[in-house]
C-alpha cells in the first residue's frame, strides 16, 4: 500500500510543478514531508538497484532524469567509455558511482572516495547490490595533503562538508585526508575525475596536480559553489584561475542553454552570497 501511495504522490508532485504550483513554500515543505514518510528503501535508477538513507534526505526517490546539453553529454560519454578510470570524489550513496562501474564495464576501473559512516556504507551496499566487482571504496577525505580534519555532519546526507573552525551545533567527526598524486600515483592513466567536495574542491585539485600534468585528455567534472568556497578561505576565481592554468576550457553544465565555453566572467555571476547558487564545470582539454 505505501508503494501504490508513493507513485501516486510523485505523480501528482510532477503534475503541480508543471503548474508552477511547487515554487510556494507551503508546498515544497509538504512534499519534502511526504518524501521523507512514504519514500521506498530502494529505486531502480538506470538499471541500477539503489537504497536510499532512512530519510531520503535528497530525495533520490524523486529524482529524473536530467538531459545535458548533446556536446557535453557526448564529451562525458567518451570519458567514460568502456575500459576507462575514473575517479569519484564525493561519492556520496553511489548515484553516479554504479552510472560509471557501468559505463567503464569489467575492463574499467571506478575509485569512489567517500569518508562518512552512513554514507559509504550505503555506497558500499550499493556496490554490492548490482555485483560490480570494478569499484573500489575509499573511506577517505581528499585534499591538496596528508591530515586530519574535521567534518560538520548536516542532517542532509549530501552537505557534509570539511570545516576549518566549529561555529555551530552540528555533530563532527575527525577524519583522515589523502592526496590523489599518492593514491593513484601507481594507475597508468586516469580518464575522468569527478568531484563533489562541498566547498573543499580547490583543495582537491591542489592534491591531484601531477594526476592532471600527465593525463592530458583527462576530464573533470567539478561542483563550483562559491558560497561554500569563500567558507573555506577560497577566493571562487582560484578555482576557475586554477583550471585554466591546466589548460582547460570550462562549461557550465547547469545552463543547459549554453553550449559554448564559458569565460570567468560568466562562472562568477554565481557568486553573488547566495548559498543555493552554484553549478557543475566540465572541464576539458582542446
Amino acid at each position: 500500500m505505501k508503494a501504490v501511495i508513493f507513485k501516486i504522490f510523485k505523480k501528482s508532485r510532477k503534475v503541480f510543478s508543471g503548474y508552477g504550483i511547487g515554487k510556494y513554500t507551503i508546498i515544497q515543505k509538504t512534499s519534502n514531508w511526504l518524501a521523507k514518510k512514504l519514500h521506498p528503501d530502494y529505486i531502480i535508477h538506470n538499471g541500477n538497484k539503489f537504497f536510499l538513507d532512512k530519510h531520503d534526505s535528497i530525495h533520490y526517490s524523486l529524482a529524473e532524469s536530467v538531459q545535458l546539453p548533446k556536446n557535453i553529454s557526448k564529451i562525458i560519454s567518451k570519458a567514460c567509455a568502456e575500459g576507462n578510470t575514473i575517479v569519484d570524489v564525493g561519492a556520496n550513496l553511489g548515484w553516479h558511482t554504479l552510472e560509471y562501474a557501468k559505463l567503464v564495464g569489467d575492463s574499467g576501473k571506478v575509485f569512489a572516495f567517500e569518508p562518512v559512516d552512513e554514507n559509504f556504507n550505503l555506497l558500499q551496499k550499493n556496490i554490492n547490490e548490482n555485483n560490480y566487482k570494478n569499484v573500489t571504496c575509499i573511506q577517505k577525505a581528499v585534499s591538496n595533503e596528508m591530515k586530519q580534519v574535521t567534518m560538520e555532519l548536516s542532517t542532509r546526507i549530501g552537505d557534509h562538508r570539511i570545516i576549518d573552525k566549529k561555529i555551530s551545533n552540528r555533530p563532527t567527526v575527525e577524519i583522515n585526508t589523502i592526496m590523489l598524486d599518492t593514491f593513484l600515483k601507481n594507475e597508468i592513466k586516469i580518464d575522468f575525475l569527478k568531484i563533489d567536495a562541498e566547498g573543499y574542491d580547490f583543495f582537491v585539485l591542489e592534491g591531484a596536480k601531477k594526476i592532471i600534468q600527465e593525463n592530458s585528455k583527462i576530464v573533470i567534472f567539478v561542483e563550483f559553489n562559491p558560497y561554500l568556497l569563500h567558507l573555506n578561505k577560497v577566493e571562487p576565481k582560484k578555482l576557475i584561475e586554477l583550471l585554466i592554468n591546466f589548460g582547460f576550457t570550462l562549461y557550465d553544465v547547469e545552463n543547459t542553454n549554453n553550449t559554448e565555453p564559458s569565460t570567468i566572467l560568466d562562472i562568477l555571476r554565481y557568486d553573488d552570497g547566495d548559498k543555493n547558487n552554484l553549478t557543475n564545470l566540465l572541464c576539458i582539454r582542446d
